[in-house]
């Protein structure tokens, strides 16, 4: 198997296959004007939502009622 001639994605010259690297969105370009992934251009994996530990169900509102009173009655 010999080495044979692409085009370089990036440039579009003719260049032998071994010169050349694949690159992480599938196009072949020649080595020196490879680029690596940024991780800018990585997607974020959504974090899992949190777990309630020893959860449990709402209690019906409790309300007290006081007799009125007059705090302005000294």
């Amino acid at each position: 198997m010999g080495d044979h001639l692409v085009i370089c994605d990036r440039t579009g010259f003719k260049r032998w296959r071994s010169e050349c690297r694949k690159e992480w969105d599938g196009k072949i370009v020649w080595a020196s004007v490879y680029r690596r992934r940024q991780p800018q251009n990585t997607p974020a994996i959504a974090p899992k939502s949190p777990t309630v530990v020893d959860g449990r169900p709402d209690s019906p509102n409790t309300f007290v009622s006081l007799p009125p009173s007059n705090i302005w009655d000294n």
